[in-house]
Parts: structure tokens; sequence; C-alpha cells
């Protein structure tokens, strides 16, 4: 998403005149119905920075212009915001020539929305809310996603930064910095761990299913590995995907059940023909993927294949590059970085022991329903004796551990 902002002036003559004292080089830009079009981004931001000073923001509308067109939400791009308007849209324009992602945009776009709310309640602009204010629009927005959480105070900082010439304000960005925007609030998903529905969020944001469905899978218990015969995520085939769950059947042969909104997301990932990459001048480019009968499927380009006989399934640095990819998207929009293959499987993992102990499972047995959907679980044929093998006994405490830290559950 590559933004414009579109300047339309009821009365130009007026505009000039302000611009006279203080702001004579801007003149040069208002011209015709709409302005803007020679303006470098600098001078926008000059432009913006000049209206609200000349108090000038009721005689101008400012619109926001999706020169990618690869998102059309009227309801979101053309919303009229009752303070700052020209303000917000010029550093959404801004923010949209620095930020590659479309998720992270449409985060961004959506989240101001929901601070109105706070402003109409307030009577006045965020960036004049003081503490007690901030803590209530805090505990307003949060929804049990302290990561969410934390990248929409982030935004706030960001844009407080954007303009602090002329507010002189560090409120946001000293509550971002110091975390006081968690003071009561409470993390369930544990201590920045990568959260089930974020996930599941930013898969049905992101350009490509193919991409995004890799995270989902290495949470929902199927391992990648840089050992072929280890590679599940590789080696997962349409004809795997069963009503309820996938069949592994590399690794550690096992069945997987899955929930239905992670099954419909594997199923579109799946069903993805091509793949969109951003090249130059953010131009949207579309590469058709191979036909094959796996899941995951890479570009349909001649490249010698260093890591596999098997031209079919995808190779592990194929897969990690797109995790790396996820790992750049989830940081931007999440506020958390160097999300390994580990971490999410890490995360998936306390997860999976809390769904079970919720359940009705004492914690132990959790541990090792777990670890055996995660293939993680040394097999002989007899689970009694398997949970007394000493390999498992240390995998058990070693979970059951983590779980406690994350949770802080017993």
């Amino acid at each position: 998403m590559l933004l414009r902002v579109k300047f339309h002036a009821e009365d130009n003559e007026r505009v000039i005149r302000s611009f006279e004292d203080g702001y004579s080089n801007l003149i040069q830009y208002i011209k015709g119905d709409d302005w803007y079009e020679d303006a470098s981004t600098a001078n926008v931001r000059r432009i913006a920075i000049a209206l609200k000073d000349k108090k000038l923001e009721d005689y101008v509308n400012a619109e926001l212009i999706n020169t990618d067109e690869d998102y059309a939400d009227e309801e979101v791009l053309g919303h009229k915001y009752v303070y700052d308007d020209v303000w917000k849209k010029t550093f959404f324009m801004i923010k949209s020539e620095e930020w590659s992602s479309l998720s992270l945009m449409v985060s961004c776009l959506k989240s101001f929305i929901l601070f109105e709310k706070y402003e109409v309640k307030f009577k006045k602009s965020v960036l004049e809310f003081n503490d007690n204010e901030i803590q209530d629009m805090i505990n307003g927005i949060y929804q049990n996603q302290f990561q969410a959480l934390r990248v929409k105070v982030k935004l706030l900082a960001l844009y407080e930064r954007f303009f602090y010439e002329k507010v002189h304000s560090k409120t946001w960005q000293n509550f971002y910095t110091t975390g006081n925007f968690v003071k009561g609030v409470t993390d369930t998903d544990g201590n920045g761990l990568v959260n089930k529905r974020e996930l599941l969020d930013m898969f049905y944001t992101a350009q490509n299913a193919q991409d995004a469905i890799i995270p989902i899978l290495l949470f929902e218990g199927v391992n990648m590995s840089t050992i072929e015969e280890k590679n599940e995520i590789s080696k997962i085939k349409i004809e795997d995907i069963k009503s309820n769950g996938i069949e592994i059947t590399e690794g550690q042969k096992r069945f997987i059940e899955m929930d239905q909104a992670v099954l419909d997301a594997v199923r579109v990932a799946a069903e993805q023909k091509y793949l969109a990459r951003v090249g130059r001048g953010h131009q949207v480019v579309y590469l058709p993927l191979k036909k094959t009968p796996y899941l995951l499927r890479s570009l349909d380009e001649k490249r010698p294949r260093r890591y596999s006989e098997n031209e079919d399934f995808m190779s592990y640095p194929g897969v990690r590059q797109r995790v790396l990819k996820f790992r750049e998207e989830y940081a931007l929009q999440y506020g958390v970085e160097n999300v390994s293959p580990s971490v999410i499987q890490k995360s998936g993992e306390v997860f999976y022991v809390n769904k079970y102990v919720n359940e009705g499972y004492e914690v132990s047995e959790a541990v090792r329903m777990t670890l055996q959907r995660f293939g993680d679980w040394v097999l002989v044929g007899d689970y009694a004796e398997e949970k007394n093998i000493p390999t498992n006994i240390t995998k058990v405490s070693r979970l059951k551990l983590i779980w406690e830290v994350n949770t802080g559950k017993k």
C-alpha cells in the first residue's frame, strides 16, 4: 500500500493569504482544485503543519488515496477524523512509504479509527491526552492481546514524534519505552509469546497465504528441519489434509487435530496459484507457483536444486526464507523481533498444554499430549513404558516449567 494525500481547499486564496506569513515557500503547491502534486514528502508534512498552525483545517479537506490499489475499503481510507484529520493522513502517507507491509498499514489505519472513539470521549486530540486519559484508553482497547496493544501504543509514539516540533510532547513515547502502558493489564497469553489469534489475523491480511500458513503450521505442531527426513512441513501433501486435521507422513508419523479456523487457512493456502512480491516502486508482481501435490510450493522457475533430488516439495532453505519474511512482518505489526521457528513452536506448545489443562487433563498428562502432538516424544509402542523413558521424563519436566513460567500457573 502506497498512500498519497490530496488536499482540496474551498478557497485557495484564503490559504495563500494565510501562508504568506511564515509559509510563503509552500504557496507554489497551492493550485487548482487538488494540490500537492509537485510537493516532496517533506513539503507535504510542512503543508500539514502550516494548515494546523493557521487554523485552516476546517477549510481544507484531505483525501487519502491508495496508489497501489491493493486495498479499497472506503470506510477506512475515506474516514474523516474529528481531530487532526490532515495530520493523521499525512502521517499515514509517509509511513506507507517506509513500510512495505499491507497488513501493517491496514492495522495502522484501523487503529487510529479506534483511537478516535477516545478523542471524542475526552473532546481532544490523542496527542493532548494526560496520563489518566491514556490509561483509560489503554484499558478500553486492550483485548487480551498484549503484543497487539504494544504495537498500538508504539503507533501513537511514532505519531507523536512525527509532529514533535509542534506538540512538544513525549507522553506516548514515555508510555511505550517505560512499559507504563501495561499497568492494570494482565498478559494471559504469556510474556510476549506468539499468539494464535494474531497468527490467524495476520494470515487474512497477508499478501501470500503460502507464506503466512507456515508459522500457523509450526504453531500447530508441524516440524521443519534441515534434515530432509524430519522436515515435515515440506512433505505435507494436499491429500494429507483431512476434515479434522493433517496426517503427518514424514518424521514422527502422527495425526494432528486442528480446529476449523486453522483448516480453513490451510485450504486457502493450498489453493493459491500465484505468489505476490513487491518490486521496485512498490509495484506488486504475481509469480506462478509450481503445480505439485504438496501444500507448500515454490516458484515455478528453473534453478539448480542443491537441497534435494525431489523438485516437487519445497526445500528447507525455501521454507526458511518465507519464515524470515514472516518475522519481519510480525516485528512490524506486533513489535516483537527475532521470532524464530523455535519461538513459534514453543508458543504453540504452551498454548496446547494450557488448552488440554482447561479441558480437564492433569498438567503432566497435558504436557505429554502436547509433546506427542509436536512429534517430540520417544515412541516404543507402549505408552506406559514411554512415560518412564528418561528422555521423555526430561522433556516433560522442561515443557512443564516453560508452561508455568509463561502462564503463572502450577
